[in-house]
């Protein structure tokens, strides 16, 4: 298949001019023949599209430059909204009856700068008297710097018909000969869209429009013609049976100015001129056929109209309005031959089940005059029906129209449906609310305080409801969107309107709500609502009476407050009150009681005494209680914080404090520990949630809503420890709290000590190594509950503490351990020197005892059950020993060559193991607990042989053991 394409513009975007296509043998054109086609424009584009194997795949074609407007004319189309034109300069275009079109350069697209383009457009045949007419359809320029020129005649010496400028409407433009010369100026700034016009030339004698209207009333007939002329009209006049028609008393013939159509662009209204000839009084003569004529210097045009006899166009006398049942009837006058038309927004209405549309003859007085009765009726009236009509009653001749409303019937004003309103205090928040119907969607409620309107803000706010729905909602909820019967939403159903109104719709019900908050003595009085809805309003009057007792009050902590309490009654009453929170009753208060009114006072305002206080009033005759509707007011006092007993948990690895409080709108919450402020982390992690908690209110404890701060410090270090601060803010000020947080070590003057006792000779060394927080600390050494002292008359013992003074004590919260020691030596060892000893550590946490016991040489020490022992491998050596020891052993160290050795290291592994064995002594063999101590030497080299030795303690000494590790042993 093989497909041609002829485009009249440089790509395939632009119009197609013509479309053929082959198949087989059998040729078939898509849009037209295979005549000459001329681009609109500079640029023409061939497309040729081969879509199968055919060998007979050729084409032919001539192409030239032509004269725009020669040869194959334009497009017929009034319009070619695509068209490009890309040529600026002087050009000679012919016009023919048909159109033709020019557009500014490179339109659609904005036109360049700083151009100056001609067109002179002449006839195309100068036999005739046509002019030339040019059509403006679309034109938007720089205003007033660019132009486009229009001259009557071929130069620019011709008069100017018109010089346009930014943005215009449609508009014709008409020479006065067979040319007109075009010129389009633009600046080198601000560029527009351009323009496009159409023009051919047309018949130059004047132009009637068709057809010559008419109207006939009782007392006047009237002839209307609108025409235009290209030059000025000499002579316009109307004809009957050959004689034109002279102006006297009955008839008058006027030739006015007028914006008249034009055939060859409807729509479009250019500036011409209205003639008319009214007859006064017409008889029968004076019916029949008129011509109306216009001459001017080209030649006469004539019209022809009938005027016909009778009353021909109707004529509305008056119309009645029935709202209660959706009715409206209009009286006009017409000959038989009517047809009445019904329009509601603009569209004509149709009679259907709900909608009855009727005509009767309502009078008739002579046989040429006719009155009828136009019914339009609504069935089971709902509120769409309402609004404005219009009703058009149309015959053979003319039409007349009547708008009429159709207006709601009084009976659908908004109704209440509950009385008397409701009226709520609440603390400090009064509201008022009135519950109504409407069966007209869209009602409003208006507020009045005296003659004051009341706006919606934050002390006001205002609602309104529809079955529990904000009207912010109603949209959303399927409240309807339009008054147009065809536009009835599924989830809201029109009540009926009309009729006595005994029950109430689902969807009338509404409910307008005036809230106020932080009221005062001056917001009571009378309060007006307007209701109203599209039938019209209902005023609905609201009393708010001042309460016995106002329903909130305030005061600020170390403020002084009074309440009073106002009850009129016809007997004695005697008045006190009951301050309660919750439902605890906290305390009674007598007041200060002055005739009706009972005064309480608090002189000094504490947060123990907000709560609610109730007046009680007893009637003094007969001992009961009297009735009093506004009992009770709530008493907001504002105060610091107030800051409970808080709780402190301090474990291994966690410091846990919590600081329980009762307070009102928070405002900061900071944390200090020793000073400092401590900023959130992972460590220390802080946090305040809602919480219960225990407040004495005037010594009654009572479980209140309020809040708990805490602190988390994870891993705590001795820097962390100390004393804790929380400061909490609010409006009226800062509270804070103290927390001791100390570290549990500082409550041990003692922390850890390491006991050795050591032999040489007769003299045996008791050696007390300790650790502690208070560097300020002093050893003692008693025996037998007798200090051991240094200089002793047989110079017995000798003692050696060392000094911590290098250590500053200045008694911080964060301390700092330090090691210090001990040690007694006692010489010439004697039988009563063996026991325990004592040694009394002292400073500022207090006193420690720290036993050690001094056995004889050896009695008590670990037994070694055998020698030490190697196994010993290619790459690793083991070297083992058994001991027993009847009081258990508290350490077991290793040494290589003086140095201790341990599981830290990769080369070395220790492991002690508690075994069971028998021991030979006293002559015979017993059972034993002992121990088997192993180290492992692992990977040997050169540098781990040599002397290993094993040390053993127990409270009563140490046993030691040594063995070479050579190459040589196995």
């Amino acid at each position: 298949m093989q497909i041609f394409h002829s485009i009249s513009g440089p790509s395939e975007g632009y119009p197609v001019l013509a479309t053929y296509a082959q198949r087989r043998n059998n040729y078939y054109r898509h849009s037209s023949s295979f005549g000459p086609k001329q681009s609109s424009g500079r640029f023409a584009t061939v497309v040729v599209r081969i879509r199968s194997s055919y060998d007979n795949r050729r084409f032919h074609l001539r192409y030239r430059d032509a004269v725009t407007g020669l040869g194959v004319p334009l497009s017929t189309n009034r319009s070619n909204e695509n068209a490009v034109s890309d040529r600026c300069g002087d050009e000679l275009l012919l016009a023919y009856p048909t159109l033709n079109s020019i557009t500014s350069p490179g339109y659609p697209r904005e036109y360049g700068n700083s151009l100056d383009c001609k067109w002179k457009i002449v006839s195309d045949d100068v036999c005739n008297d046509d002019v030339i007419q040019v059509n403006i359809h679309a034109l938007s320029l720089e205003d007033t710097y660019d132009h486009l020129v229009f001259y009557d005649g071929e130069t620019e010496l011709s008069p100017v018909l018109r010089k346009l400028s930014g943005n215009k409407k449609q508009e014709v433009i008409i020479a006065s000969g067979q040319s007109m010369l075009i010129e389009f100026k633009t600046d080198d700034t601000a560029p527009g869209r351009g323009f496009h016009l159409t023009y051919f030339r047309t018949i130059a004698t004047p132009s009637i429009s068709d057809p010559v209207t008419t109207k006939v009333t009782k007392n006047m007939a009237e002839m209307v013609a609108d025409f235009m002329s290209t030059t000025p009209h000499s002579v316009v006049f109307f004809s009957k049976d050959g004689g034109i028609i002279q102006q006297d008393v009955r008839h008058t013939l006027a030739v006015t100015k007028a914006k008249v159509s034009i055939e060859s662009e409807p729509g479009v209204k250019v500036d011409g001129f209205r003639a008319s000839l009214v007859i006064t009084d017409p008889t029968s003569q004076d019916f029949g056929v008129y011509k109306v004529a216009v001459k001017n210097a080209f030649g006469v045009s004539e019209s022809v109209v009938f005027l016909k006899s009778g009353y021909s166009v109707p004529v509305i006398e008056n119309y009645t309005v029935f709202p209660g049942n959706a009715t409206i009837m209009v009286k006009f006058s017409s000959d038989p031959n009517f047809k009445v038309e019904w329009y509601r927004a603009q569209k004509l209405l149709t009679a259907r089940h709900d909608l009855i549309m009727s005509t009767e003859v309502y009078q008739s007085e002579d046989e040429n005059k006719f009155t009828y009765a136009a019914n339009l009726i609504g069935a089971s009236p709902i509120e769409p029906v309402y609004g404005d009509y219009k009703c058009v009653i149309r015959n053979d001749v003319g039409a007349a129209e009547i708008y009429i409303h159709l207006g709601f019937p009084d009976t659908e004003l908004p109704k209440l449906l509950i009385t008397p309103s409701s009226v709520e205090m609440n603390d400090d928040v009064m509201t008022m609310s009135v519950n109504f119907d409407s069966n007209i969607a869209y009602p409003t409620a208006t507020w009045y305080h005296g003659n004051a309107q009341i706006e919606a803000s934050e002390k006001y706010r205002l609602a309104l409801n529809r079955n529990g729905i904000n009207s912010s909602d109603w949209l959303s909820s399927g409240y309807p969107i339009s008054e147009s019967l065809a536009n009835v939403s599924d989830a809201y159903q029109y009540p009926s309107l009309g009729g006595d109104r005994t029950s109430t719709h689902p969807n009338a019900n509404y409910t307008a709500t005036l809230t106020i908050s932080q009221f005062t003595p001056e917001h009571f009085g009378s309060y007006l609502v307007v209701l109203e809805n599209s039938a019209g309003k209902a005023n609905h009057l609201i009393d708010v009476t001042t309460p016995e007792v106002f329903p909130y009050a305030t005061c600020n902590q170390g403020g002084t407050i009074q309440l009073a309490c106002n009850v009129t009654s016809c007997s004695d009453v005697s008045l006190s009150w009951i301050h309660s929170v919750g439902d605890v009753v906290i305390r009674k208060l007598p007041g200060n009681q002055d005739e009706a009114i009972n005064t309480l006072t608090i002189p000094v305002c504490i947060y123990a005494d907000a709560g609610t206080y109730t007046c009680v009033g007893t009637d003094q005759e007969t001992g009961s209680d009297v009735v009093i509707n506004h009992d009770k007011t709530t008493l907001a006092v504002g105060s610091v914080p107030v800051l409970m007993e808080p709780t402190v948990a301090i474990q291994a690895d966690l410091i846990l404090i919590e600081v329980p409080f009762y307070a009102e709108d928070v405002r900061r919450i900071t944390w200090y520990r020793n000073g400092e402020r401590i900023s959130p982390s992972g460590r220390d992690v802080i946090d305040t949630d809602p919480s219960y908690v225990n407040v004495s209110i005037h010594g009654i404890i009572k479980r209140l809503s309020g809040h708990m701060t805490s602190i988390r410090v994870f891993s705590p270090t001795v820097e962390r420890f100390g004393i804790y601060k929380v400061t909490i803010t609010n409006d009226m000020g800062s509270s804070e709290l103290n927390i001791d947080a100390g570290n549990p070590e500082y409550a041990s003057p003692v922390t850890s000590s390491d006991i050795r006792v050591t032999y040489d000779g007769s003299s045996a060394l008791l050696s007390m190594t300790f650790t502690s927080y208070f560097p300020q600390s002093s050893v003692k050494w008693y025996f037998k509950g007798i200090e051991v002292r240094e200089h002793h008359p047989a110079n017995k013992y000798v003692i050696q503490t060392n000094s911590s003074n290098q250590v500053h004590d200045s008694d911080q919260s964060v301390r700092t351990k330090v090691t210090m020691s001990s040690t007694l030596t006692v010489t010439c060892l004697k039988e009563e020197d063996y026991g325990i000893y004592d040694a009394v550590v002292s400073n500022q946490a207090g006193k420690t005892v720290v036993p050690v016991r001094l056995a004889e040489s050896g009695l008590g020490v670990p037994q070694l059950v055998s020698e030490l022992v190697i196994n010993k491998t290619h790459s690793m050596a083991e070297i083992s020993a058994s001991f027993h020891t009847p009081s258990g052993y508290r350490e077991i160290s290793w040494l290589k060559g003086g140095m201790a050795l341990n599981n830290s290291s990769a080369k070395y592994h220790i492991v002690n193991e508690v075994v069971d064995m028998e021991i030979f002594t006293d002559g015979e063999t017993v059972e034993r607990t002992g121990v088997i101590t192993r180290l492992d030497v692992t990977s040997l080299t050169d540098q781990d042989y040599g002397l290993y030795t094993v040390q053993i303690y127990n409270e009563f000494g140490m046993t030691d053991n040594s063995i070479m590790l050579d190459k040589e042993c196995t």
